[in-house]
């Protein structure tokens, strides 16, 4: 499967700067840093995205009732949907997983392998 998500490697259509404050996001950055996971219920996965202009973002996937994304490593390009919070430090993007209850729209996490600059990128794990 091809994703549409990117075309240009890393390139981010809007970039992280344009998210709004508690606003649904669709993006893929660079894996910069991948952090310890957050322990206190509900556990996250957190990781560092980038985009092409270096602003940054962290990514909190829930991983207490879902499942986590394998593998993350610096370099990685990860696609998302989920829900935007600012902060000074350039962000957040949570309920990056289904929502069994129905209150919020469904997020979703992707690793992309992207070969060739300006080539699609290929999906290779994650969930829509």
């Amino acid at each position: 499967r091809r994703s549409n998500v990117l075309t240009n490697s890393v390139k981010v259509v809007g970039g992280f700067a344009k998210f709004r404050h508690k606003s649904w996001v669709t993006g893929a950055g660079t894996v910069t840093r991948v952090l310890e996971d957050d322990l206190e219920p509900p556990c996250h996965q957190r990781f560092i995205l980038s985009d092409e202009s270096g602003h940054t973002i962290l990514i909190a996937n829930n991983i207490d009732g879902w499942k986590r994304l394998a593998d993350v490593n610096v370099g990685d390009v990860i696609a998302f949907k989920g829900e935007f919070i600012s902060n000074p430090k350039g962000g957040v993007v949570h309920w990056t997983h289904p929502d069994n209850s129905h209150r919020k729209p469904d997020g979703w996490l992707k690793k992309l392998k992207c070969t060739e600059r300006g080539s699609p990128c290929e999906e290779t794990e994650g969930r829509p």
